[in-house]
């Protein structure tokens, strides 16, 4: 044996192994000594793992939901520690007459929630509502069209435990008052283009906006293809008005019935929810409490389904924790993969529920939607300028939902100061198929512009992942706590001329 070859060969091992242990921590915080002489830097690759360090964050497209009225916001702002705001308005309020809009209300609480930096899901009402006493449709449909209609008192339908609570209702298959519909939603769609809010809930029939509800002329028991026709011909003009949206999805509410498996199948066709879903239609689910702890509708609890697309859980009977079993209702949301959930939280309560139960609070924070940690990222210590390079990261999602809307991979290259030398954007880069117990591992390709010769240098290397403005976006619970900036330290990267 060439024993030189041989002690050459152990060195060189050892030099690269001492560069793997010293350049980055389990944080994946660099340790490695400036003014390298970079002569002795290689090309090999740089091994980095990392671990959640715990923290709460606040995420887009998830998080605690806190549901207020437009003057809510105004007046009282986001409460803290909610990452989604149900912001309800009504169809009266926003045209009070036909063809004269007012949106200076919205237009403020949406400024308002931006600057929160929270999910914005638009509780608008096309109907009457007995909870927030709206009267949904405005009083010039019906005093110019003679739109026909019923009052329906709420103590007639048999989960609601108030009396005397009467509301007006078009007949919802006349076709002027589908017209007047349309109209209303086209001006609507101009004023507020894809992706001023998160999610948009189709509310256009039945006692709360959710199409189960059993106060019609053709639900329980009626006129089962009257129903299901009118319902088609409703989603339909929504889905038609903003068949060009691709940030903002569409949700329908749906909600916990008794009954064997072929009930639900017949269910889910009269409701017309298997048109809404076929269409990646988000899912608000209402119903969970005391009695029915089985779980979400089933095929909300489709593994095929409500994996991929945004689902909020909703409890029926607020926040008392003496009429439920707390743990029992936290199971069933996140079973059902829930991004965003509530407990009734409003204006008035929100604060309370939070300091009470904070514990709790932080918990489901970490467990809903989604938590995305780079388990492994590798990277070449050293990469001429003018060259490529791959950058892989090995992700989870430890999260029970999921990122539904795609926040490319950055790259970013500082300099001692903290200047940045260089970044790019992987596009191509997508956590919106991410679920919980899988392992994602994406090769991003990068090229170090060939101007960098003149810079040539040892610095440190970032990931974050950005938005459509190019913004960091996404907190990932890597690194040190409390980091503002969504730009998290991989290691040293140095660029030879």
């Amino acid at each position: 044996m060439d024993m030189k070859k041989y002690w050459r060969a152990v060195a060189g091992a050892a030099a690269i192994s001492s560069l793997l242990l010293t350049a980055c921590d389990n944080t994946g915080t660099s340790t490695s000594e400036k003014g390298t002489d970079l002569s002795s830097i290689g090309n090999e690759v740089v091994t980095v793992n990392f671990s959640d360090n715990g923290e709460v964050l606040m995420n887009p497209l998830m998080g605690w939901q806190v549901t207020m009225s437009m003057q809510e916001v105004i007046d009282y702002g986001v409460p803290e520690g909610y990452g989604s705001v149900l912001l309800r308005q009504s169809w009266d309020e926003l045209e009070p007459e036909e063809g004269k809009f007012e949106w200076d209300l919205l237009d403020q609480s949406l400024a308002v929630c931006k600057e929160a930096g929270v999910s914005i899901q638009l509780g608008m009402y096309l109907q009457a509502s007995d909870v927030w006493n709206f009267s949904g449709i405005p009083d010039w449909l019906w005093e110019d069209y003679n739109i026909p209609y019923q009052i329906v008192d709420s103590s007639s339908f048999e989960s609601v435990d108030r009396e005397n609570y009467p509301t007006k209702h078009p007949l919802y298959y006349d076709k002027v008052y589908q017209e007047k519909v349309r109209n209303f939603l086209t001006a609507f769609a101009e004023r507020y283009p894809d992706g001023t809010a998160d999610i948009l809930d189709v509310r256009f029939y039945g006692l709360y906006g959710e199409w189960d509800a059993g106060w019609n002329p053709f639900d329980r028991g009626g006129d089962m293809d009257l129903k299901r026709q009118t319902l088609s011909d409703m989603l339909h003009i929504y889905m038609d008005v903003f068949k060009d949206y691709k940030k903002t999805k569409l949700c329908i509410d749906v909600a916990q019935i008794p009954g064997d498996e072929y009930k639900w199948q017949e269910y889910r066709t009269e409701a017309c929810h298997d048109i809404a879903l076929e269409n990646g239609f988000a899912i608000r689910c209402c119903g969970v409490g005391p009695g029915n702890y089985s779980g979400m509708p089933k095929f909300v609890m489709d593994e095929a389904y409500s994996r991929f697309n945004p689902t909020n859980g909703e409890t029926w009977y607020g926040w008392n924790p003496d009429e439920f079993d707390l743990q029992q209702t936290l199971d069933t949301f996140y079973a059902g993969h829930v991004n965003t959930m509530t407990f009734g939280m409003a204006a008035l309560s929100a604060d309370y529920i939070r300091d009470q139960n904070q514990e709790m609070f932080d918990t489901a924070a970490k467990t809903m939607g989604y938590r995305l940690i780079p388990r492994e990222i590798q990277y070449p210590r050293s990469v001429k300028a003018g060259e490529s390079f791959d950058f892989t990261s090995a992700w989870a999602n430890t999260g029970v939902g999921l990122c539904w809307r795609q926040y490319p991979l950055k790259l970013t290259v500082r300099d001692a100061e903290g200047n940045e030398v260089w970044s790019q954007v992987d596009e191509s880069f997508s956590q919106t198929q991410w679920v919980k117990g899988n392992k994602y591992t994406v090769t991003s390709a990068f090229t170090v512009p060939a101007e960098l010769a003149d810079k040539q240098g040892d610095y440190e290397l970032y990931i974050s992942m950005v938005d459509d403005e190019g913004k960091n976006a996404i907190a990932l619970p890597i690194g040190e706590t409390g980091n503002k900036a969504r730009e998290y330290k991989i290691g040293s990267f140095a660029i030879k001329a």
